[in-house]
């Protein structure tokens, strides 16, 4: 069960890093201030048969709310806050909450005052380099989907861990999927790898700097239909997840959505955030 989680909480992680890559835009009208999709999601791997869970996306002007709902009680809620420069990981089973500034060379802006963080009680080993190196392929074939053109695209992602990070190797990942462009504000024009959700810290308290390199010009976009695939270093497939709408909606969506819950207080680290409950 652990290694699952784990598993979903790196999946979770490298979507969010591809999203980032790919800056989702349309120019053929006014963009719309509210956007809302749900998305089944399906994953399976060796020895593990396919679970279903769903993943809902909204978003208002400046900001998007991404909620995870795994199945496996570790169900995660991230806030893109764009005119803050800010990404805020929210547990609502806790009641606690972690900003991450967006590497900006700004310091970040803050709504609400907090006092200063205590140092953590577990020490931070600085680990080593994680590259992430995705390519992007048109295969010119469209469709139409929900009202929209979808264009077919397969991504190529190589992460590249160096011998010295706090999970060394090589992996890989392709994804095949239809993607449009979407007519809204929401654009980070970031570097956003440092707004992935925070993991569970390696023992120790490892750390590693992430980059992220972008070949080829193929654009993605807002993915309809997505199937992802994880390679280990022996070239057999460790995960593989389908995400695809369900229900896509333009709806007025209420703005206390897109920022800190009242009566939510601030964790000092990942662990604090997602602690299991005591019973």
């Amino acid at each position: 069960m652990k290694d699952r989680i784990r598993s979903w909480y790196l999946i979770t992680g490298v979507l969010l890093v591809i999203a980032s890559i790919s800056v989702v835009v349309a120019q053929t009208r006014t963009p719309a201030t509210d956007f809302k999709v749900r998305y089944k999601v399906t994953v399976s791997g060796p020895g593990m048969p396919g679970q279903s869970s769903e993943t809902i996306t909204m978003i208002k002007k400046a900001r998007e709310r991404s909620e995870n709902h795994t199945g496996y009680g570790f169900d995660t809620v991230t806030i893109t806050q764009c005119d803050l420069k800010r990404t805020i990981h929210i547990s609502d089973s806790a009641k606690k909450y972690i900003i991450t500034p967006m590497d900006t060379g700004e310091p970040p802006q803050r709504t609400t005052p907090t006092t200063p963080a205590p140092a953590p009680a577990t020490p931070t080993r600085q680990g080593g380099t994680v590259e992430y190196i995705t390519s992007a392929i048109d295969t010119g074939e469209r469709k139409e989907m929900f009202g929209f053109t979808a264009r077919h695209v397969k991504t190529m992602m190589s992460i590249n861990a160096s011998p010295d990070s706090c999970s060394p190797g090589k992996r890989k990942i392709e994804l095949d999927g239809w993607y449009i462009d979407l007519s809204v504000e929401f654009n980070c024009d970031v570097n956003k790898a440092q707004a992935m959700t925070p993991m569970r810290p390696s023992p120790g308290g490892c750390k590693d700097k992430v980059t992220t390199r972008r070949e080829g010009n193929a654009k993605t976009g807002f993915p309809l239909i997505e199937t992802m695939r994880m390679y280990g270093e022996d070239g057999q497939v460790t995960m593989s997840q389908t995400r695809e709408v369900v229900e896509l909606s333009r709806a007025t969506l209420d703005v206390a959505l897109f920022d800190i819950p009242a009566g939510y207080t601030e964790a000092t680290s990942s662990s604090e955030l997602y602690a299991t409950p005591s019973i």
